[in-house]
């Protein structure tokens, strides 16, 4: 190895570009060692982040492909993989130096492989390992996977906008709506512009990124459903092209969309506000991330 350069980019894990003697380079990426405070999701994510790489690579869609991978740390301590170098542009960065019409164009493109990750069918529902979150009913995945989120809520003292007893009755008078999702499908969640690497020539993609967060659910938890997302035109046709092309209804147009569209945005508020604790994130993130939850909880009809 000749150069060792940190990305500051990511969130969560630590990630190194490793420069080695044959001018190759090579991506190192590890998890936060074991007395880190994480939330219950984020528990062994590095592992969901290898296979679904693996999974994803199988099924022609554009990731990293994975070289080697220690589950257990080795002398780490902490689990860690390496993956291939993807040269390329942060999506997130590059789009705001092209006009609308490339921009368009790439979003298309990152709409197709969405579609392609959504069409990959689970066996049950729930986080992508095995763990108490799986089931038989999406209902019954989701609302345990809140009960997740308002336990670590409880553990560091967050304050949340409405209680958690007022949370989990919103969430459970909509179970009906849930359980019109009959299938697992293979949703990444964390699918979003800052994830998505182009290469500036040809606007091609390069890959997408950052798969630790995917679970077996329905695909209008993706974040480009999300407001946030502040989601293309050219992305939802394209997106709703590639549903026709494949025989799948448009996630927006499902029976009880309107309703799980809400509880997913809900949802990622009050992942949003509780992870802002565990991370010490400064002041002014913690306002912005309560005002999001507010406006989601009103979008819920929560007073």
């Amino acid at each position: 190895m000749v150069n060792n350069r940190e990305i500051n980019d990511g969130w969560f894990n630590t990630i190194h570009v490793l420069e080695l003697d044959d001018d190759s380079r090579v991506v190192f990426k590890a998890s936060p060692p074991p007395t880190f405070a994480v939330m219950r999701y984020e528990r062994n994510i590095l592992a969901t982040e290898v296979a679904v790489y693996r999974c994803l690579t199988q099924a022609g869609v554009c990731v990293p492909q994975v070289l080697v991978d220690c589950p257990t740390g080795d002398g780490l301590g902490h689990a860690w993989f390496m993956m291939a170098f993807v040269a390329g542009e942060n999506w997130a960065h590059l789009r705001k130096r092209l006009p609308i019409d490339l921009c368009d164009r790439v979003d298309a493109s990152i709409a197709q492989q969405a579609v392609r990750v959504n069409s990959i069918k689970g066996e049950r529902f729930g986080r992508w390992g095995e763990d108490h979150c799986r089931s038989s009913s999406w209902a019954t995945s989701f609302l345990l996977m809140l009960e997740d989120l308002l336990a670590d809520a409880q553990d560091k003292c967050v304050d949340l906008p409405c209680s958690a007893t007022r949370l989990r009755n919103l969430f459970r008078a909509a179970r009906a709506e849930l359980d019109e999702v009959k299938t697992p499908q293979l949703v990444l969640w964390d699918l979003h512009d800052g994830n998505v690497m182009v290469k500036p020539e040809s606007l091609a993609l390069a890959a997408l990124l950052d798969t630790d967060r995917a679970l077996w659910g329905d695909p209008l938890m993706e974040f480009y459903f999300r407001s946030l997302a502040n989601t293309s035109e050219a992305w939802k046709q394209a997106y709703r092209r590639s549903c026709a092309a494949a025989g799948r209804v448009y996630p927006l147009d499902t029976t009880g969309a309107a309703q799980r569209l809400a509880l997913y945005e809900l949802y990622l508020a009050l992942v949003m506000i509780i992870e802002a604790v565990y991370r010490q994130y400064g002041a002014e993130h913690k306002v912005w991330t309560r005002d999001f939850c507010v406006r989601a909880l009103a979008a819920c009809d929560i007073e």
